[in-house]
């Protein structure tokens, strides 16, 4: 597994390099009793991986990306791109997420998180409080397991302004 720099693995994010599946084939192919199934994982560098997403054997992040919460990651995903959902599809570029938030950009990394919070609760309108809510709540409670997909991909649509 390769990681670049300033890489951001978020919690619950599972990295996988071997594909289970071989073992149910070597219980059923005694000639494939000793096979194994494995790939390199690789993470350019300035990535984001959100909440509990999962990386799957031999997946390659390119640089400047993000990957949604609770994404699974299948396949390859190209330089400066947004990808969410089950399976994880692209979404966007971080061109367009640039873009489209640019006006909503403030600058609070100096803060510490209860001034920050603080200062969502002052500046931003009660109706956007529901959506700051989330962002200092478990994912796990967001997200309902019996629609991760369909909830995850919405979710992170709307977070890049996509929709």
């Amino acid at each position: 597994m390769t990681i670049g720099d300033n890489v951001r693995i978020t919690s619950g994010v599972k990295i996988t390099t071997h594909d289970g599946g071989a073992w149910t084939l070597r219980h059923m192919y005694p000639k494939l009793a000793d096979i194994d199934r494995l790939g390199r994982v690789s993470i350019g560098d300035n990535s984001h991986i959100g909440m509990d997403a999962m990386i799957m054997p031999g997946v390659a992040i390119g640089r400047n990306c993000i990957v949604g919460a609770r994404a699974v990651v299948t396949h390859d995903v190209p330089d400066n791109t947004v990808v969410a959902g089950v399976p994880a599809r692209p979404i966007g570029t971080i061109e367009q997420y640039r873009e489209k938030h640019s006006s909503e950009f403030v600058n609070t990394k100096h803060m510490g998180w209860q001034e920050k919070r603080d200062f969502c609760e002052r500046v931003y309108p009660p109706r956007l409080a529901p959506l700051w809510s989330r962002c200092f709540a478990s994912v796990r409670s967001f997200v309902k397991r019996t629609a991760v997909r369909e909830k995850a991909r919405q979710f992170w649509e709307t977070v890049c302004g996509l929709a």
